[in-house]
């Protein structure tokens, strides 16, 4: 079922590529024709000519071109075919957390059929949905009877592909790995107290900065560093400076005053809260949505009607369902 949704999104997309999944199909194909990429590198964690992408999916998308010629359909396919993995893999894990199968079908139809994942994990497919397929098998290795060296090894390396599948990923990843590792006790009926609160964030935060320093220490990290310092608002200095700057141009103030009231510490404050805040905007998540020219959805907000209604479903229908 998984699949063959895939394939649907998959056959009826759009014919012609946007500049990000050019960037990861011509450096596929060319370390398939060369053996490196268009940074001339045989082994990378990061690459990319427009921008910072991680390599694995790089890797990955390179196999089919040893079979096929390139064309659009050839270099998405096999992304739509790991894709269909990840709605099952949830489903394996809600299954093996609440032991409910009901519940655990209706969290796989919601995850599989939503407009949003449909796209992404057909289209553009190459980053964010490979990721999280990577993060969800690691995930479900912690919830698996197999011996525990084997469990931590596979988990290492799932994490690490997930973690060098997606450059978003990277900043929310010892949350992630702390939520698994949290279901990880809850099915082990194990007691959470603050000790073990404090020692799967130790666990998470080792892992996260071993990971963390392979993408620094790498080929090309200069890449992931700018990545970093263009994306994490706190080391992003040229966009706090220029709020100070327009902030400060605007009024009329004394320069004292001025200096108290616009400084990069309200401005980080400031841009920061903006950004959360839009989040959560109701308008945003209803009616228009993301403004992107090339991924936005300016005709329907990101909370999809579709999901809306198994929200509803759910909170009507709980106690029937647990």
């Amino acid at each position: 079922i998984s699949f063959l949704t895939r394939l649907l999104f998959l056959y009826f997309g759009h014919p012609s590529i946007t500049h990000d999944e050019a960037d990861y199909f011509l450096n596929s194909y060319l370390l398939t024709k060369t053996g490196t990429d268009i940074l001339n590198q045989k082994f990378f964690l990061t690459s990319g000519i427009l921008y910072a992408t991680s390599a694995i999916s790089v890797y990955l998308g390179s196999l089919i071109f040893h079979f096929f010629e390139k064309s659009v359909i050839v270099a998405r396919f096999p992304f739509a075919l790991l894709n269909s993995f990840t709605p099952v893999l949830f489903y394996l894990i809600l299954n093996k957390l609440t032991k409910n199968k009901t519940f655990s079908l209706i969290g796989f139809t919601i995850f599989n059929f939503s407009p949003w994942f449909s796209y992404l994990s057909s289209q553009s497919a190459f980053d964010s949905p490979i990721s999280l397929l990577f993060y969800l098998a690691s995930f479900y290795i912690l919830l698996t009877k197999i011996k525990l060296i084997y469990k931590n090894i596979l988990f290492f390396i799932f994490s690490f592909f997930s973690f060098n599948s997606y450059m978003g990923i990277k900043t929310s990843f010892p949350f992630l790995i702390f939520t698994a590792l949290i279901a990880k006790t809850i099915l082990q009926k194990n007691k959470i107290n603050l000790k073990v609160l404090i020692k799967n964030f130790l666990v998470s935060c080792s892992l996260f900065l071993v990971l963390f320093t392979f993408s620094y220490f790498s080929p090309s990290s200069q890449h992931f560093i700018g990545r970093l310092k263009e994306k994490l608002l706190p080391f992003n200095i040229k966009s706090i400076s220029n709020k100070v700057t327009y902030e400060r141009s605007i009024t009329s103030n004394q320069n004292l005053v001025k200096n108290l009231l616009f400084n990069k510490v309200t401005a980080f404050a400031t841009l920061f809260s903006e950004k959360y805040i839009q989040a959560f905007n109701p308008y945003f998540l209803f009616v228009k949505g993301d403004q992107h020219v090339i991924y936005g959805t300016n005709y329907l907000g990101l909370f999809y009607l579709f999901d809306f209604i198994f929200f509803i479903g759910w909170f009507l229908f709980r106690n029937k369902v647990f």
